[in-house]
């Protein structure tokens, strides 16, 4: 079970947040109770599918209860108040997620003071700019002019929902969230082996769907930062996850599965992740790339060296604000122009696709004369690919190294996008976290 209790809403009476339980054969029938000092003052199930939760359930999570009596951000803050969800099995308590702690935090600063302060979501008001109120625009408009500064902080300093924690040299570690990650870790064997035994039906079966076709098939895996860093995380785990280990086991024997945890695993320093972010790095992106592409042409690796990654950019991360309401910065590569520029001259990105709300669905679609392999790939993949905007994301040296190129955010193989598009290659990739959802196709 997991979710997060995720807004005390104004009226002083409604909460609202997401659950879901993997043991219940309708994730509408989960309850999810509301307590007050132990008394329970509401009670509902989830009952709205929420499209940013789609790689954990398809099914109703988020809910939204109305209670008997008011509740009060104090009492919330001091755990009076706690939002309890039940699939049958055991009670689980969800935790506040750190929006909603620092929007109830304000409204007692507010209550107590009568100051004018703004939570996060709410228009700001005119006042004198601070770097706790700046846009994030702003902030990174001034880190890139300079106006940034380091401090030591202690290492095991975790964000306010206890969802990700501060590392050694400086790396952040997804820890929670919507999969429950750290849990992944302490599965349990005969679980573990199902699970990948259900993945590798899946593999087996792409490749001989593919194999019929004519297509190369090839499946790889992007393992957790905390996996291949967790010598410099705060946390004690044994890696990789078992579900993991066991599909890299029996993978192992397949032709077309490309692993890359030995890679990451042995890289000479921490360069592999970026440092306030769960992706790659825009060399650990590379080192993943070649993993997956190398045998399809032996000038990739020397072409791909050749690329000059320069630490130009400082940005923020999808870890980066979960700890003080304002981004923890750090410097991201780029490839430099002069090492690129033969690679792009003939690059165009010829068709675009965005989802009304959340990622799946996303497209991606690349030309490029100018590309070495006149290979044409598919890839139904995640945000490990990603727009294709930056070098720490694969799409990027996927649409600079094949002549065609084309990306979906689906965890599932779409075959009727596979027959129309007629690929070389299909690629599917996943990361460890996503493992307990095993998609259909």
């Amino acid at each position: 079970m997991g979710g997060y209790f995720e807004r005390l809403h104004d009226d002083g009476r409604t909460v609202s947040g997401w659950a879901y339980s993997a043991h219940c054969a309708s994730n509408g029938d989960l309850l999810v109770r509301v307590l007050l000092r132990g008394a329970e003052i509401g009670r509902g199930n989830p009952s709205r599918v929420r499209g940013d939760l789609s790689h954990i359930t398809d099914q109703p999570a988020g809910f939204e209860i109305k209670c008997e009596e008011d509740v009060s951000a104090l009492d919330v803050l001091a755990g009076n108040v706690v939002v309890e969800i039940n699939d049958g099995s055991h009670p689980e308590v969800l935790r506040l997620s750190s929006g909603n702690a620092n929007r109830l935090r304000l409204k007692l600063a507010n209550e107590w003071t009568g100051a004018g302060f703004v939570a996060p979501d709410q228009p700001p008001q005119p006042s004198i700019m601070t770097a706790n109120q700046s846009s994030l625009d702003t902030i990174m408009d001034n880190a890139t002019n300079g106006a940034v500064s380091s401090v030591y902080l202690p290492v095991g300093l975790k964000s306010p929902d206890e969802s990700a924690v501060l590392g050694h040299d400086g790396h952040l570690f997804l820890v929670g969230g919507s999969n429950g990650l750290i849990d992944l870790y302490a599965e349990d064997r005969p679980s573990a082996a199902e699970g990948a035994a259900q993945w590798i039906e899946i593999y087996d079966h792409r490749f001989e769907s593919l194999s019929r076709r004519g297509v190369e098939y090839l499946q790889t895996i992007i393992p957790e930062k905390l996996t291949v860093l967790s010598h410099l995380a705060p946390v004690d785990v044994t890696v990789p996850t078992p579900r993991m280990a066991l599909i890299e086991e029996t993978a192992a024997n397949r032709d077309y599965y490309r692993e890359s945890l030995s890679i990451l695993s042995s890289w000479p320093g921490q360069a592999a992740y970026r440092t306030n972010d769960l992706h790659l790095s825009a060399a650990g992106a590379r080192a993943c790339f070649l993993a997956m592409t190398t045998h399809l042409d032996p000038r990739f690796r020397d072409l791909a060296l050749r690329v000059q990654l320069s630490d130009s950019k400082i940005s923020g991360g999808d870890l980066a604000d979960r700890f003080f309401g304002v981004p923890i910065l750090a410097r991201e590569a780029r490839a430099t122009r002069a090492s690129v520029e033969h690679l792009e001259e003939a690059l165009e990105l010829v068709e675009t696709f965005d989802p009304p709300s959340g990622h799946q669905g996303k497209r991606r679609v690349w030309t490029n004369a100018s590309a070495p392999s006149s290979l044409k790939v598919l890839v139904f993949g995640n945000s490990f690919f990603g727009d294709g905007l930056h070098p720490d994301r694969l799409a990027w040296w996927f649409a600079r190294f094949f002549k065609q190129f084309r990306f979906e955010w689906s965890p599932s193989f779409d075959y009727e996008v596979i027959d129309s598009y007629k690929p070389d290659i299909v690629i599917g990739q996943t990361i460890e976290r996503f493992l307990p959802k095993v998609p259909l196709q």
